[in-house]
């Protein structure tokens, strides 16, 4: 019975099933640029998507530090651009409210969606306005004019 309890504990981690304090291990990790430890977790078959009890994954910690080596291989190796947290904040969210352009920008190429808000009704721009600088807010408003025009250009 002890051998089968620790068999599937350890099938568990491996799967990527492991312990709250493991994924608080690895958001520290991302935190702290620790790419070898981050990239090790997920070749062992961590879940790329996987998040804290709040929501949080590795893509909204890597848009919050402005990690965008990380952010590039997450988002070429199948991290869902859409994710969002219990309160509702994405990775586009977090990186608007931090002032990461170059983040945003990888976001927005890879298919990240404007529109969504948080549970109090904010949206990444509220959030550029609210916390970041101009720059972050122009380019939001740049890439939502974009959005908007794009329908009325595929009617002509």
């Amino acid at each position: 019975m002890q051998k089968t309890i620790r068999s599937l504990f350890i099938l568990l981690l491996v799967a990527g099933c492991g312990s709250r304090q493991d994924m608080g291990a690895l958001l520290t990790a991302v935190e702290q640029g620790n790419h070898t430890y981050v990239i090790a977790r997920l070749n062992q078959g961590l879940d790329i998507n996987a998040s804290d009890p709040g929501g949080v994954n590795l893509l909204i910690m890597a848009s919050k530090t402005g990690d965008v080596v990380l952010l590039d291989y997450l988002l070429s190796n199948g991290a869902d651009v859409n994710h969002q947290t219990h309160k509702g904040i994405t990775a586009l969210m977090m990186a608007a409210k931090e002032g990461h352009t170059e983040i945003l920008s990888l976001l927005v190429e890879n298919g990240a969606d404007l529109s969504p808000l948080t549970s109090n009704g904010w949206s990444a721009t509220i959030l550029a306005a609210r916390y970041a600088d101009r720059q972050t807010l122009d380019l939001l408003e740049k890439y939502e004019n974009a959005l908007q025009q794009a329908p009325a250009l595929a009617n002509n």
